[in-house]
């Protein structure tokens, strides 16, 4: 009966983790390390996690201002753009844009400057 159990019981292999372009798209949000840095208390650390992963993922951009995403009024998120560490970008629009379900759909980004 041991045997017949421990036949059933079997370990799933591990596999490697692809890349944050393939994986995500190249959007930061998904990115491992964002949810945690992002809800950390505003100020320096804050600032400095959210600039490493910028860092870490160069061609990463960052969807904000709609519902479940960042906001451009964080205040750690102002302060970077603000310097100039962070640029806005506009994506999407158009009715041909692969991106966009409807015409009128324009996301923001942030992406290192």
């Amino acid at each position: 009966m041991d045997s017949i159990v421990a036949e059933r019981r079997h370990v799933r292999p591990i596999r490697e983790v692809p890349k944050l372009p393939e994986l995500y798209g190249s959007l930061l949000n998904g990115a491992p390390g964002f949810r945690d840095a992002y809800l950390m208390r505003p100020g320096s650390a804050r600032r400095q996690a959210l600039l490493t992963l910028f860092l870490k993922y160069p061609e990463g951009k960052l969807p904000v201002n709609n519902r479940y995403q960042a906001n451009t009024l964080d205040p750690d998120l102002c302060r970077l753009l603000k310097r100039g560490v962070l640029k806005r970008i506009r994506g999407g629009g158009g009715r041909h844009n692969p991106m966009n379900r409807k015409a009128s759909k324009r996301q923001t980004y942030l992406m290192l400057a």
